[in-house]
């Protein structure tokens, strides 16, 4: 059957607020320097056979495929929120809504969102110096039955490309301790994927997968979600399962965190591989929750708890590999990874950079329940201390009674090698040339420094500028450095072009201390 192309541009339904707030975006003097790629691309690059295809760590420009208004079926041309509240509920498997980039849309504080299944919610972020559509939420609500409340819920098969969401408090104040907004949530649902985003400001959490499974999250900045206690960039509960690729992260208590119910064996699952995790954090970059964690203030839940089972567990499985985390002075003192239990199946840490060894990895291991009253048992260290790989007893926290440290161990179902903690990381950054000043974040630097002794070609023939230097190649100025045998021809009058929209781009890589040279939290 023939569908017709519906152009649905909203008429406002009432007349407050009709001017089009174009481009705003609120930029915090902590993170204003580091937006992601706002320069030109399109999805339209000519791809060679099998050749490595460089996309910026984050997404925006240089990032690809970004969905075009034209090959959309509805187009959102007007900012009132309740008009567009109504188009998401009423669209059809299969729709694609786009929203056009210069809009802001402003959710009122008792406002939500449904994106039902099978619909796409586009914006243009990285085409034409676009920042993409911005969609948000500023004041919280203050009522005792919205303590804990998400702002867009989303079905199944729901992508989310493009857009700009930002919710109402950046910070790590107490201010707003007692209330907690949060950004998406898919609940009891299956493959949603978010990508090309910038999602931040979330007090609470900013995605939150929660019993479900398939959900992709790649190619996103997420960052500002830093609630002193919660503050999760990307969340998995209960029985969910994520993949989370190619993000940067940055000002988040935790970017990755996850908690279920070992009782009844809902435990979560999540994948992280090649993110960039920015030195900013007022807490654990990545996190497992233990049981323990979740229910230590419930003594009936603890009753009947012994040192193995089900109390000690933590998730199911975690798959962390090939992500950078880059730490700087003065801000390193919470853990990197921190596997707070047991996994059920296990924690696999593997090929990861680090710049530093000392609290790059840790597992906790509880001994027994210590409940929180009056009448608490002291917590001794025991007399039979687990030992480490080298027969030394693990550090033992007498606070809150439990081992912690590297337990490299099969029982322990921790598995951590191959990682380097000795690199000192450097980091990409591109200005994107046209109307651009900026140089932005894409990518991690990990072997050259000197960007002087690079040469430039489009060796690969996509359209996109390469890089060779010292027997290795980078794709797009983007991915990382391959050995390279070929033998090219250097044109010295070569465009450098990274994204290949016809303007001349530069690069520079730089120490993470010269980005934060107050550190992050001055």
């Amino acid at each position: 059957m023939y569908r017709y192309k519906k152009y649905i541009y909203l008429k406002a339904i009432s007349t407050i607020f009709v001017t089009l707030m174009i481009n705003v975006i609120f930029i915090t003097s902590l993170n204003a320097q580091f937006f992601i790629p706002i320069g030109i691309t399109d999805s339209t690059i000519t791809q060679p056979t099998n050749p490595p295809i460089g996309k910026p760590y984050g997404g925006g420009s240089g990032y690809f495929p970004i969905i075009k208004l034209e090959d959309c079926d509805i187009i959102i041309d007007n900012n009132d929120f309740y008009s567009f509240k109504t188009i998401l509920e009423n669209a059809n498997y299969g729709d694609k809504i786009y929203v056009n980039d210069n809009l802001s849309i402003e959710i009122p504080a008792e406002g939500t969102l449904t994106i039902p299944d099978g619909v796409t919610l586009a914006s243009g972020r990285g085409r034409n110096g676009s920042l993409g559509a911005l969609i948000h939420l500023d004041k919280i609500r203050q009522y005792v039955d919205y303590n804990w409340y998400h702002t867009i819920t989303v079905g199944n098969d729901v992508q989310i490309t493009g857009i700009r969401l930002r919710g109402p408090d950046g910070s790590t104040s107490l201010t707003n301790a007692g209330y907690c907004p949060a950004g998406i949530l898919q609940d009891n649902g299956q493959n949603l994927e978010i990508h090309n985003c910038e999602i931040y400001n979330w007090y609470w959490i900013a995605i939150n997968i929660r019993n479900s499974i398939g959900a992709n999250i790649h190619h996103n900045y997420i960052h500002n979600n830093q609630k002193p206690g919660a503050g999760y960039g990307v969340g998995n509960g209960w029985n969910a399962s994520s993949e989370i690729r190619y993000n940067i992260f940055n000002f988040n208590r935790h970017s990755i965190a996850a908690n279920g119910d070992a009782v009844n064996n809902n435990l979560p699952s999540y994948t992280a591989e090649y993110n960039l995790v920015l030195p900013c954090a007022n807490g654990y970059r990545f996190d497992m929750h233990g049981y323990k964690d979740e229910y230590k203030n419930n003594p009936d839940m603890l009753a009947n708890c012994n040192y193995w089972e089900p109390c000690n567990k933590a998730g199911e499985v975690m798959e962390i590999h090939n992500n950078t985390f880059i730490t700087i002075p003065g801000e390193a003192g919470q853990y990197i990874v921190f596997i707070r239990g047991i996994p059920n199946t296990g924690a696999f840490v593997t090929n990861n950079v680090f710049n530093r060894y000392d609290r790059a990895v840790s597992q906790k291991l509880h001994y027994y329940v210590r409940e929180t009253c009056e009448t608490c048992v002291p917590c001794d260290d025991p007399i039979n201390a687990i030992l480490n790989m080298d027969g030394e007893p693990y550090p033992w926290n007498e606070s809150w009674c439990y081992y912690w440290g590297d337990f490299n161990v099969s029982s322990n179902h921790m598995i951590v090698n191959s990682n380097d903690y000795t690199t000192d990381i450097h980091i990409r950054q591109i200005n994107w040339g046209g109307n651009s000043e900026e140089y932005v974040i894409v990518a991690p630097e990990i072997r050259f420094f000197d960007s002087s002794t690079f040469e430039f070609g489009d060796f690969n023939e996509d359209g996109r500028t390469d890089i060779l230097n010292q027997g290795y190649i980078s794709y797009s100025g983007l991915t990382a450095w391959e050995l390279n045998s070929e033998n090219y021809y250097i044109n010295p009058n070569h465009l450098i072009d990274f994204n290949g929209d016809g303007t001349e781009d530069s690069m520079q890589i730089v120490h993470p201390t010269t980005l934060w040279s107050d550190g992050c939290y001055p």
